[in-house]
């Protein structure tokens, strides 16, 4: 079975509040549970990073029922790759709102979470979109 991992950044047409973000990790992870796809997303003041893992067809399948999501809007795939090995194997989705984070301007804050998670943010290199998601998972566990 082929397993490809897909990365993107979207927009949503208005701000998540905390139970909207609540309320779509618990339909995803049970998507996500039911037809073998792991990822990560994140979210920031209206925009979304997110990494898909999985079988290709079911990946494509998600991907086009986000991209025909009436909440999202500005779809970037910023990496599309066949996977030896999952990257996040046991979250059905793991999850963070960066925007709950600490800022630059506080103490341990990042640069980082002053930046938007939009495509241009990643200046046309899809890795890094994939390096800033894999850190998450790192810090994460």
């Amino acid at each position: 079975m082929s397993v490809i991992s897909v990365a993107y950044v979207s927009s949503a047409v208005r701000l998540f509040s905390d139970q909207d973000l609540v309320d779509l990790l618990r339909q995803s992870r049970d998507h996500n549970a039911h037809h073998a796809i792991t990822g990560l997303l994140l979210y920031r003041s209206g925009n979304f990073i997110q990494v898909l893992e999985g079988p290709q067809a079911a990946v494509v399948e998600l991907l086009a029922r986000i991209e025909k999501d009436p909440r999202h809007k500005d779809i970037h795939v910023m990496l599309r790759e066949p996977l030896s090995a999952r990257l996040f194997p046991h979250w059905a989705m793991g999850f963070e709102n960066v925007g709950k984070l600490l800022s630059a301007q506080e103490a341990g804050g990042s640069m980082f979470l002053e930046q938007s998670l939009v495509a241009e943010a990643f200046g046309g290199q899809p890795q890094a979109a994939l390096r800033l998601l894999t850190l998450f998972r790192t810090h994460m566990r």
